[in-house]
């Protein structure tokens, strides 16, 4: 038991002294650090292999995760170029449907005597009921939700992200604070349910699906 509590109190030191390396070697050079290595005791050398040999795998993690979030940082960039894009396309037939519906929203905020026929004929005289119908398809296929982020965009690049999932998932294991216990639960889901054919609806965590996701997970509410 003492062997592996000196084991474990030699692996945290020399792990700890990675946060001075940067100081070390350019004063020492890296050959008096490598000679000190070798003159050590088997049993040190092997503790200060086993805590390189962590810490590496730690850096590789976090190297990984890095990597993954500035792909996903370029993704949502690229989505987001692709919205306004979109968006600066639809331009004039939006405005020429705002101008439409705003005559007659003109009339109807002052209607004239005479009823329905009298407020249809004052409207008929600035945009027909033909326009104002096709004003109203151009509104609906041209406006998004406030919270909608261009999500249409993001699932057509998914196969992207896909490729680096399974290694993700069985390479790196994860942990979270408690604020972020959804997300880990979402992660070991995915680890459980990759490469399966076929994934039952009620295996899937959906706690994470809210806001637009939910239309995209769930469909459109009835």
């Amino acid at each position: 038991m003492s062997d592996v509590a000196t084991l474990l109190a030699v692996a945290a030191l020399w792990g700890a002294s990675f946060l001075f390396i940067r100081v070390a070697v350019p004063d020492l050079r890296p050959v008096p650090l490598i000679a000190a290595r070798v003159r050590m005791s088997e049993q040190r050398r092997t503790a200060t292999l086993l805590a390189a040999a962590r810490q590496l795998e730690t850096d590789a993690g976090d190297d990984a995760l890095d990597l993954l979030d500035q792909l996903l940082g370029a993704l949502l960039a690229r989505a987001d170029r692709a919205g306004t894009r979109e968006r600066l396309r639809t331009l004039p037939s939006l405005d020429l449907a705002a101008g439409q519906l705003r005559d007659a929203v003109k009339v109807l905020l002052e209607p004239p005597a005479g009823g329905l026929p009298a407020l249809w004929a004052v409207i008929g005289r600035t945009v027909s009921r033909e326009q104002l119908a096709a004003a109203v398809e151009a509104v609906d296929a041209t406006t998004r939700p406030a919270a909608d982020t261009h999500l249409d965009d993001l699932l057509a690049r998914y196969s992207l992200v896909r490729r680096f999932l399974p290694a993700l998932l069985a390479t790196l294991r994860l942990e979270a604070s408690p604020a972020g216990a959804d997300v880990l639960a979402a992660c070991e889901a995915l680890r459980v349910l990759e490469g399966r054919r076929t994934v039952r609806a009620d295996k899937v965590p959906l706690t994470l699906a809210t806001g637009p996701w939910a239309a995209r997970v769930h469909g459109p509410a009835r």
